[in-house]
């Protein structure tokens, strides 16, 4: 686990990744940073107002404890105009909408970096509409090289494989390697289990166009954060069960993997106030399962953390902070991934809150971002 006295960045000292690839990615996270801070501000100016469309946007959030005092000092000034918003229909509409306008009004080779993307086209099943695929190659010319199948955030009701763009065009860059990123189908439109079978049927394609992309297929790994996180988490299950594509290693950001983290009778008084709140995430939950979250029957491709069989699974990177709500539930999986004998690294990052990698330039968010590639080299460049 990692302390906030063990910050110093491993990257320098791991001889599998180019030199300083964190420091090349700031631009990226602080785009992203940008535009929910924004959203956020827009959303509280909006509920001022009298129109009656705003009046559910903001409730009174499930706050078991203030934990401000616990937040780590470099990612104060987020959350320093309070709780989190919590998301209602009308907001999920308010956020898409600006989301869309920041994709469409963004140029995606500012960066200048050395990456190409192309947008491939997927059929689900007959009668179903296509999904797309956003594939980001190196433009040096190489063999072969290990493959990242990436699942956005956005707790199943937001976000795009397009508004993650900038982030996944860095990784490629940093990690000379190739990323597609999926745009699943977005509850609460649809419910599970289409967006999982959407992320499956990338997963198959991507396995299947390995070569042609210039991927080892023998080197592919999920990576994700929150929903996203959860969704790969899921996915390796899936494969595993359905006898599909290997999964060589699975990336996990501050993962959604349980629904009952709800209705839990005990709930951890000191998670869950900042970003993403217990409220948010009942709602999330509920327009993805399309019922209540914490019922019985749910699946566990839906919720991973219910999978009772852990075993045979990729070796697993997984971060939170200490004061994310998916805190407790991360933890959990990690110790049961232990015990099935799934090689797991577990880094912690104390006084973090969810979505705190977005907060650049703070040295925490520098040491996550270092980290997570840093597993992903060493964990892919074998062949």
């Amino acid at each position: 686990m990692v302390g906030s006295a063990g910050r110093s960045s491993i990257a320098a000292a791991d001889r599998n990744l180019p030199a300083e690839p964190v420091p090349a990615m700031i631009r990226a996270d602080r785009k992203l940073a940008g535009l929910i801070n924004a959203l956020r501000l827009q959303v509280r100016r909006a509920v001022t107002l009298p129109s009656p469309i705003f009046r559910s946007t903001v409730t009174s959030p499930t706050i078991l404890q203030d934990t401000t005092h616990l937040v780590d000092p470099e990612l104060l000034s987020w959350v320093a105009n309070g709780p989190a918003v919590t998301y209602d229909p009308e907001l999920v509409a308010v956020v898409r909408a600006a989301m869309t306008e920041q994709v469409a009004s963004s140029d995606p080779d500012a960066d200048g970096l050395p990456v190409s993307v192309s947008e491939h086209k997927i059929q689900i099943a007959s009668g179903e509409p296509q999904i797309s695929i956003l594939v980001a190659t190196p433009k040096r010319q190489s063999p072969v090289r290990f493959g990242i199948l990436y699942v956005h955030g956005g707790g199943f009701i937001v976000g795009s494989a397009g508004l993650a763009l900038p982030f996944i065009r860095q990784v490629v860059a940093a990690l000379d390697c190739v990323v597609a990123a999926v745009d699943y189908r977005l509850a609460p439109e649809v419910s599970f289990p289409v967006p999982l079978e959407d992320c499956y049927a990338a997963l198959v394609w991507f396995a299947r166009e390995a070569t042609a992309l210039g991927v080892d297929p023998t080197r592919i790994a999920v990576m994700g954060e929150s929903s996203g996180a959860g969704l790969a988490a899921a996915l390796a299950l899936v494969s595993r069960d359905r006898r599909g594509p290997a999964i060589k290693f699975q990336s996990l950001l501050c993962p959604m993997l349980d629904d009952r983290t709800v209705t839990e009778p005990d709930p951890n008084p000191t998670t869950g106030q900042f970003i993403w709140n217990r409220d948010s995430n009942r709602f999330a939950w509920k327009c993805y399962l399309g019922r209540e979250p914490g019922s019985q029957g749910v699946s566990h491709y839906a919720a991973p953390a219910r999978a009772i069989n852990l075993s045979e699974l990729p070796s697993t990177h997984i971060q939170v902070g200490t004061l994310d709500l998916f805190f407790d539930e991360n933890l959990e999986f990690v110790r049961r991934l232990a015990r099935a004998a799934v090689p797991v690294a577990f880094e912690v990052y104390p006084g973090a809150y969810h979505g705190f990698e977005l907060m650049y330039p703070s040295e925490v968010t520098k040491d996550v971002q270092a980290r997570r590639l840093s597993r992903l080299a060493r964990a892919l460049a074998c062949r």
